[in-house]
């Protein structure tokens, strides 16, 4: 489901205000799930722009020539609208004393545009964790954050 759901809210419409910027990664899924994301991105002609946490998993997990592709992200770029083919790529931790889906909503809450964002995850208790906290007009689960776009709303074009 992920690599479905981030391609299309990556390259649905890229220049949209409800793209995907940043994917905010849970560290338990950088070895499961982020190279099946990362290497569908890639051959999409995404450029991924890694923490280092998750350029070190991409490096070890992606064939040699795709982890050549791989960028160093800055802390800039967590909290740019990139508007092209350009996607963060952010680890969260959990923690001792903070859940990663807390990190998470910490972190939209304060470098999101506030537009769209979702979670995607297996969890319902999660996902209304998630949902509840994160301060943005839409806010989904398990789908693209391109579903915040008049024309699938059924409301015609924007």
């Amino acid at each position: 489901m992920a690599v479905k759901v981030l391609l299309d809210a990556k390259l649905g419409y890229p220049a949209a205000c409800n793209a995907v910027e940043t994917l905010l990664i849970d560290e338990a899924a950088l070895t499961t799930i982020l190279p099946a994301v990362a290497s569908s991105l890639l051959e999409k002609g995404v450029y991924l722009r890694c923490d280092e946490l998750s350029e070190t998993a991409l490096t070890k997990s992606l064939p040699k020539e795709q982890a050549a592709l791989l960028q160093s992200a800055t802390d800039a770029d967590f909290t740019t609208e990139f508007l092209d083919l350009t996607l963060a790529i952010k680890t969260i931790p959990a923690t001792a004393t903070t859940t990663s889906v807390d990190l998470a909503i910490a972190h939209i809450n304060a470098h999101s545009s506030h537009h769209t964002d979702a979670i995607l995850t297996a969890s319902p208790t999660l996902a209304r964790r998630f949902q509840t906290g994160v301060d943005s007009a839409c806010v989904f689960w398990n789908t693209s954050t391109r579903m915040a776009d008049g024309m699938r709303f059924g409301f015609g074009t924007e």
